[in-house]
């Protein structure tokens, strides 16, 4: 006898009622609860029974005494049984929806029937490289590819890009998932762009929008839009704070929160190392205590402050207003998103003339009585990218520095002879002391001059003396010259020189003007170093006439004039500099003979070298950087990668041949070469190298042969092949031009 649901059953009812059960599965194709069958045959026997009984007869599919398919469920009221028939069928259905979407979420596994917590390894059985993900899983060359695409694009740009077309629209319901999926399977798989890998970029997820953001974006706003903002504001405030007679009773309690000499406020070890440029300013890729801080909506965390702050500087901070209209105006694609998302930027800061309504922190989302401002994908980019304690610390100095002009102007005291802001001047000396601006540029001498010595030593045998000279030559007037007026420009600024004393251009006595595209608005001598310079302009160095000349019209020389205006030995040595260069490069350098024949006074290439390794100290408060092993492969990276986005952007047939010189040769030799003499000496070196194939050779020489004869036969397509031969990574490995068009 068998016991069930209290009554006792016989075994032949036991066996019969079996058989039905078995014959029932049997026939189903689609999924059949277990209890559900127990009433419908009206049997005495409890559930119980019959899923054990089910389970003895689930087996292998070449057993035709079992049931093919699978029980779900367990021993609870749940339990269902799925056919063989419905299980193959339902594989079909979700392979091929993976297949065409790329993707499957929980909410697809309950429309089609799939239990959640087997998502991942049921998809990998069919799938093997599909990712799992926390609530989907996804295909990479389907979903990560695309997107791969959109960042090297915006990465190339310095720009940023919305990655919503490229994502489907269920995956966007969940942040999380998004977020791991870009930094963990896109960005991480990505190469350095412009110095840069993309994983240091910014990532914003904001009103359904996936916005990922450059490094080369968040820098260009750091170096050319915040210092010029920041000074702008430290004005304006410090001349609020003389007009309301707070500025006085600052700098007095300034001076009162300074720690004593000696000691650290708070104990802290303030480092003096130089802050790397991108820490300048703000930092998107923040470490230690930025890092704590709360993407989502989480008020920021304190962070101590290397400056001391008095009350009264609490307000030196650029408003999130004034700073995300100056992203607006840079990035108008950015500022259309937001207003698309939330309305125009003016309607509630800058037409209300109340920028401190936009704070730098999130509005709390659950206090019922907040007004929700300062939102937005464009605010958010502000607040993650660029709010730091290195911007507070920026602004905080930039006003303390505004705030002892306006003091020192009303007791009578010149701070400075120069025009620019005390906020502006600290701007220089910072621009001036970036990696990228002179340190770079003791790179690039170094490079050059080595180019030469090694051409020397190359041809030592059959030393062509008039080539050697040359190339010296070129390299004292161009390179050389360059560096000399960039120290002698960054030296009469520190000492407050007047800005129209000397002149470094021959038929211009005026200051230098910035490049209209710079938008610093910094002068030219703390400007980035461009390492794709082809050729540089011609440097000479002059004074005005002096109103004790003769004639009032008659130049001064210009090199007494540096040892006058200039303290100590910097004078000196800077003169000395400006010798070394050669009488091309300054007034009074050339002699004329008395039959009118014209003669100047010969540079030194050895001695020019020595002699700004032995007195850049001196002369600026910089130790000339020694170029080792390292900072040669990073500055040959870098330099390549600047000429090929020259070469890219180019079709002028001159710049096209100078450009693909100087890459070949880089290439070929690993060595630095620009100047006058890239189509004349360099040019007949580089054909000459084994690893430049006749045919390359021939086309260079046949564009070079075009140019100098004023264009004739000069056509389209044998620009685009020297072009191309530029833009080759192995020149070495192209037999013919119909080889590379291949």
């Amino acid at each position: 006898m068998v016991v069930a649901d209290r009554h006792l059953v016989t075994p032949e009812h036991h066996v019969k009622w079996m058989a039905h059960v078995n014959e029932a599965l049997r026939n189903v194709t689609e999924p059949t609860k277990l209890e559900s069958l127990v009433h419908h045959l009206e049997s005495a026997l409890d559930l119980g029974v019959t899923i054990q009984h089910v389970k003895s007869l689930m087996g292998s599919d070449d057993d035709d005494q079992k049931l093919r398919g699978e029980l779900r469920g367990g021993d609870s009221h749940e339990a269902t049984f799925l056919p063989a028939i419905y299980l193959e069928t339902q594989r079909t259905r979700i392979d091929q929806f993976f297949a065409a979407n790329g993707y499957f979420t929980l909410d697809t596994c309950l429309a089609m029937d799939l239990p959640p917590n087997r998502m991942g390894l049921y998809l990998q059985e069919s799938f093997p490289n599909s990712i799992v993900l926390q609530h989907c899983v996804i295909d990479v060359d389907v979903i990560a590819s695309p997107l791969k695409g959109a960042v090297e694009e915006a990465m190339v740009a310095d720009s940023f890009v919305n990655l919503n077309a490229f994502l489907p629209e269920p995956l966007l319901a969940n942040e999380e998932d998004v977020t791991r999926m870009i930094q963990n399977h896109v960005l991480s798989n990505m190469e350095s762009s412009n110095g840069q890998h993309p994983s240091s970029g910014i990532l914003v997820q904001c009103d359904g929008d996936v916005l990922c953001f450059s490094p080369g974006m968040i820098r260009t706003i750091q170096k050319h839009h915040l210092p010029l903002l920041i000074e702008s504001y430290a004005k304006t405030r410090a001349e609020e704070m003389d007009h309301a007679g707070m500025a006085e009773a600052s700098m007095a309690e300034e001076l009162s929160c300074q720690p004593p000499q000696g000691k650290k406020r708070g104990g802290s070890k303030r480092s003096t190392k130089k802050v790397d440029a991108t820490d300048s300013i703000g930092d998107g890729t923040k470490k230690g205590k930025d890092k704590k801080r709360n993407r989502k909506g989480g008020a920021r965390k304190e962070e101590a402050s290397d400056l001391p702050m008095s009350d009264s500087m609490a307000c030196s901070i650029v408003p999130l207003a004034l700073v995300a209209q100056r992203v607006a105006d840079a990035y108008p694609e950015l500022a259309d998103l937001q207003e698309d998302r939330h309305g125009p930027l003016q309607e509630y800061s800058l037409n209300n003339n109340n920028n401190d309504a936009v704070p730098w922190e999130r509005s709390s989302e659950d206090d019922p009585g907040s007004v929700m401002i300062g939102i937005g994908p464009l605010y958010e980019f502000c607040r993650i990218a660029l709010f730091s304690s290195h911007l507070e610390d920026a602004c905080r100095r930039a006003l303390r520095a505004e705030l002892v002009r306006v003091v020192s102007t009303k007791k009578g005291c010149s701070v400075s002879g120069r025009k620019a802001g005390a906020a502006k001047t600290q701007s220089i000396d910072e621009a001036f002391q970036d990696p990228a601006c002179f340190p770079t540029s003791f790179y690039v001498v170094q490079l050059v001059s080595k180019a030469i010595q090694t051409i020397t030593a190359a041809n030592a045998n059959d030393t062509d003396i008039n080539m050697i000279a040359s190339l010296e030559h070129d390299f004292l007037k161009g390179c050389a010259a360059d560096f000399t007026k960039r120290i002698t420009q960054y030296c009469l600024f520190q000492n407050g020189v007047e800005d129209d004393i000397f002149s470094f251009h021959k038929h211009d006595n005026s200051n230098d003007i910035d490049p209209a595209h710079d938008q610093s608005n910094l002068p030219s001598f703390c400007h980035a170093v461009n390492l794709a310079t082809c050729k540089f302009n011609p440097v000479y160095l002059s004074c005005p006439a002096s109103e004790n000349s003769l004639d009032g019209t008659t130049p001064q020389d210009p090199l007494p004039a540096l040892r006058n205006v200039l303290p100590g030995s910097i004078g000196v040595a800077l003169a000395r500099m400006w010798v070394l260069c050669g009488g091309e490069c300054y007034h009074h350098g050339a002699k004329v003979a008395a039959d009118g024949s014209i003669t100047y006074r010969p540079g030194d290439f050895a001695g020019f070298l020595r002699h700004a390794e032995e007195s850049c100290l001196t002369i600026c408060g910089l130790p000339f950087k020694v170029l080792d092993k390292k900072s040669e492969k990073q500055t040959l990276f870098a330099r390549r990668h600047e000429l090929s986005q020259a070469l890219d952007r180019t079709m002028e047939p001159g710049l096209v041949l100078d450009l693909t010189i100087m890459l070949l040769f880089q290439q070929v030799k690993h060595l630095t070469v620009n100047g006058l003499d890239l189509r004349d000496t360099i040019l007949k070196l580089l054909v000459k190298e084994k690893k430049i194939p006749d045919a390359v050779a021939t086309e260079i020489e046949k564009l070079a042969n075009c140019i100098n004869n004023g264009g004739q036969e000069l056509g389209d397509l044998l620009v685009y092949r020297v072009k191309e031969f530029g833009l080759c990574r192995d020149i070495s490995k192209v037999e013919s031009t119909s080889a590379l068009e291949k």
